[in-house]
């Protein structure tokens, strides 16, 4: 969590979130819902997007300058 930009990833595994909330949408729109009215913008990481790190490092800088 970055405050000073107000920048919030989040790294989550989808079998869980699936099962919890019945879909990765529904809990990506839930979450979504809680830190917009703080002011952050949020990056959602499924544990399945870890790899390539290359990939991930390049979406987290993408997502960090933006």
């Amino acid at each position: 969590m970055n405050y000073d930009k107000k920048k919030l990833i989040e790294v989550f595994n989808p079998y869980y979130k699936i099962k919890q909330f019945g879909s990765l949408e529904s809990y990506k729109e839930l979450r979504h819902r809680q830190f917009e009215p703080r002011g952050f913008d949020t990056l959602f990481i499924s544990s399945d997007e870890i790899h390539p790190l290359k990939a991930l490092k390049g979406r987290i800088l993408e997502f960090n300058e933006s």
